[in-house]
């Protein structure tokens, strides 16, 4: 379905029946990348999943830049738009942190947090493996096919998973790739680049129940930032997945929605 609201025409979905949970993807990556944990979610959830602004099929109609406060705006404006006054949100790697960002600037739609290998804006010395994003811009900016950058940098993104995923499961494997391929070259730069929130200062002020979930393996959002925002957060509760990297949702479905249902029972 599409929805025109905020300049954007939002390509969104909505799935199942109970309580609402609102999944927010990562930077490059869409709706398609819940795949597997929507079924799971759905059987006890209605699950809300859309493309944010400048990612797969939104289509933006205005040249409003991009940041992390457009994007916490326009998950309010979508809400809005399909009546849904308050969600649980559900924010993976960049998600993470535009849910934080949402909760700060919209708590009133705000019933609880979940933080899946988010990114943090706090100032860490357990910095995830970064270098492949360079590679990534260089060659966009040369005008190199998105075939052709997924090519030269997929062992830095296959470095993303735990080695047990890489090595048991290829089948995650193959939807990482597919949903690299999935970029635009020319769009991707901007996302990279996109105009960040300062909320460092205000995790305090996130009241709501929030779980933090880290892989062990998760070369992308450390164990140690994972650590930095459950100390920073005050109502919140940290979970290390054990033989899991940075893509929860492809390398253990079944226990990150375990997980997630669990906290959602006892919390909502």
């Amino acid at each position: 379905m599409f929805a025109e609201v905020g300049g954007c025409n939002f390509y969104y979905e909505i799935t199942g029946e109970g309580p609402p949970l609102v999944l927010v993807h990562g930077t490059g990556a869409d709706c398609q990348s819940f795949e597997d944990v929507v079924p799971i979610l759905s059987q006890q959830f209605k699950v809300y999943t859309y493309d944010m602004r400048g990612h797969g099929k939104t289509v933006r109609l205005s040249d409003a830049p991009l940041s992390d406060d457009i994007w916490a705006d326009d998950l309010a404006a979508l809400m809005t738009h399909v009546n849904l006054p308050s969600a649980a949100i559900s924010g993976w790697s960049l998600g993470g942190l535009i849910a934080m960002n949402f909760g700060l600037r919209h708590p009133q739609m705000t019933s609880s947090l979940l933080l899946m290998g988010s990114r943090s804006p706090l100032p860490s010395s357990s910095v995830g493996d970064r270098s492949g994003f360079a590679v990534r811009l260089k060659m966009a900016a040369e005008g190199a096919s998105i075939e052709e950058i997924v090519d030269a940098t997929f062992e830095f993104s296959l470095g993303a998973y735990s080695p047990h995923t890489v090595q048991n499961n290829p089948t995650a494997v193959e939807k990482l790739r597919r949903s690299l391929l999935r970029n635009d070259p020319k769009s991707y730069g901007e996302l990279i680049g996109a105009t960040r929130a300062d909320i460092a200062g205000r995790l305090g002020e996130i009241t709501c129940p929030t779980l933090i979930v880290v892989g062990e393996d998760d070369a992308r959002a450390p164990v140690g930032q994972a650590e930095g925002l459950s100390a920073a957060i005050p109502n919140s509760y940290m979970k290390i997945m054990q033989k899991c990297g940075h893509f929860y949702g492809y390398e253990q479905p079944e226990e990150t929605c375990r997980i997630m249902t669990r906290f959602l029972h006892a919390f909502g």
